[in-house]
């Protein structure tokens, strides 16, 4: 090999070489953006989702009825991303808010669950139910309830009330937790076709035993909405018993079933594709 062919030979070496460590760096600065957004950007940045939900249990002319739906808040402190879900809910100026379940994953958090609750707007009509993880961090419904009740709220236990809000018959009916078998069906029984009927479950598991009642709107979450989505793939971070319910609507048969993806997380403290969210219902209507 004469000099010239030597030259070449490393010339085609080194941008060989130089190709590969920028084939390297670009991939490495990829995966770490995803791990920036996981594990720190998205969980701290939470959604406001707005949706309307027509229906003739409305009169034409009737002002909205406007829910606000938290779920799986996993409270640890009441920290920015507590303070800005808090501040987003103000700004709605709900006429209800619903909660639905997984509030703490240990009692030591609970200071921060009140902390949270108490900086709600106080003008709203407030309901709550119970999640799996709150039967299992050693704290007893009784005590659910007295918190709850200190700010306002009502911890329906397979139980219901029925108020007026704008004119608007409506009946909220709560269920104890689905997903460790504490609902009782005899919640959802004789209600009445002429109210607004909102069933709050913390799991969507729940839905293909109400098809045949008279529940206008079901708002449950318990899924975190998977957390991971990889587009392409559906999302595989979702509790056995609700894989069939993501996130979102799902509509089969009378009821209309919203998912929600939660606040909080659970096993991996990461989101990707997939924010926490706060979901405000406008309930009109139909045309």
């Amino acid at each position: 090999m004469n000099s010239t062919e030597d030259t070449q030979a490393r010339s085609q070496s080194w941008k060989k070489s130089f190709k590969t460590k920028l084939l390297v760096l670009g991939i490495s600065l990829f995966l770490l953006g995803i791990a920036f957004d996981s594990f720190y950007y998205e969980p701290t940045h939470p959604k406001t989702e707005f949706h309307q939900f027509p229906t003739k249990k409305l009169k034409t002319g009737q002002k909205p009825l406007r829910v606000i739906h938290l779920s799986d808040l996993h409270i640890k402190t009441f920290g920015k991303t507590e303070q800005l879900i808090v501040q987003k809910v103000n700004q709605q100026k709900p006429d209800v808010i619903a909660l639905t379940g997984d509030y703490v994953d240990d009692s030591q958090n609970l200071p921060a669950l009140k902390k949270f609750l108490g900086a709600l707007p106080s003008s709203a009509l407030k309901f709550a139910v119970l999640g799996n993880i709150d039967h299992l961090i050693g704290v007893q419904p009784q005590e659910f309830e007295k918190i709850f009740s200190e700010f306002g709220f009502q911890l329906l236990l397979n139980s219901r009330v029925k108020l007026q809000i704008h004119s608007i018959s409506i009946c909220v009916i709560g269920f104890d937790d689905p997903s460790t078998g504490r609902y009782d069906l005899r919640a959802i029984e004789n209600l009445s076709r002429s109210d607004f009927n909102l069933l709050l479950a913390h799991s969507p598991e729940i839905y293909h035993l109400i098809q045949k009642g008279k529940i206008d709107l079901v708002l449950s979450g318990h899924t975190h909405g998977g957390q991971i989505h990889i587009p392409g793939i559906p999302a595989f971070w979702l509790p056995r018993d609700t894989r069939k319910y993501g996130t979102g609507f799902y509509k089969k048969g009378k009821p209309v079933m919203y998912v929600n993806r939660g606040i909080g997380t659970s096993v991996l403290p990461a989101r990707f594709l997939c924010p926490p969210e706060t979901a405000v219902f406008d309930i009109v209507p139909a045309k």
